[in-house]
C-alpha cells in the first residue's frame, strides 16, 4: 500500500474525520511526549548547582539548545522509521 500524500490525507480527514494512517495520533503523541520531556529537563536543570545563578537569558539559551537537539533527534528517527 502506498503512503498517502499530505494533500490526500488532509482531504480524506476533512471529509470523514478518520485518521486513516494514525498520522494525527502520532503527531499528538509526539507533542505530548515532547512537552513531558521538556518539563523533566527544565526540572532537572534547576537541580544543577549554579544553573539558577546564570542570567535568565543564558538559562533559556541552554534549555532551548537542548530542546532543539532532542527535537532533531526525534525527527530524524521518524524519518528513518518511515523509510524502513
Amino acid at each position: 500500500m502506498n503512503n498517502l500524500s499530505k494533500e490526500e490525507y488532509q482531504q480524506f480527514y476533512s471529509q470523514t474525520g478518520i485518521d486513516l494512517d494514525n498520522r494525527l495520533m502520532l503527531v499528538t503523541n509526539f507533542a505530548s511526549n515532547m512537552e513531558k520531556n521538556i518539563t523533566k529537563f527544565v526540572t532537572f536543570t534547576k537541580t544543577i548547582p549554579g544553573f539558577a545563578t546564570l542570567p535568565l537569558e543564558d538559562q533559556a539559551s541552554l534549555v532551548k539548545c537542548r530542546s532543539f537537539v532532542n527535537t532533531c533527534t526525534v525527527i530524524l528517527s521518524i524519518e528513518w522509521y518511515e523509510k524502513s
